[in-house]
């Protein structure tokens, strides 16, 4: 709990970072903090801006290292079929990316196919704010405002 009390110290750029790493590879859960600041009477349309710009640019950064790692490997058959399935599908499977578990390995995936990256951040930015404006909505409700 010491971590999230560190993180909230911050406020909204201390929301914006912990959902800028929860989009990495690196484990780091936002979601907890978003609520405790708007459960504490922050503006929930500020927790909303914070978290998605910061999870966004943390999922931009997992396209980054794919596309880096272009070249590092060769496309085994596991590689070939997630080619054929993203290729069939374009950049807006980058809306999927706040998924727990394979967002952040899908955001890597378009970077290495070398999907264009101004669809990919205009897809990944609808389908991480759509979820932390859910997730908002549910921290309004539960928090009973």
């Amino acid at each position: 709990m010491m971590e999230m009390q560190a993180w909230l110290a911050w406020g909204w750029l201390g929301l914006f970072g912990a959902s800028f790493v929860s989009a990495t590879l690196l484990p780091l859960a936002s979601e907890g903090l978003l609520a405790l600041l708007v459960w504490q009477g922050g503006d929930p349309w500020a927790a909303w801006a914070a978290a998605s710009a910061g999870n966004t640019l943390g999922g931009m950064t997992n396209y980054w290292l794919g596309l880096r790692g272009k070249g590092l490997a060769d496309g085994g058959p596991r590689a070939r079929r997630l080619r054929g399935w993203l290729d069939g599908r374009g950049a807006w499977t980058a809306a999927l990316t706040w998924l727990p578990g394979v967002g952040d390995l899908l955001g890597l995936a378009l970077g290495w196919l070398g999907a264009p990256w101004r669809p990919v951040l205009g897809w990944m930015f609808v389908g991480k704010a759509g979820r932390y404006a859910v997730l908002v909505g549910l921290a309004l409700w539960a928090g009973g405002a």
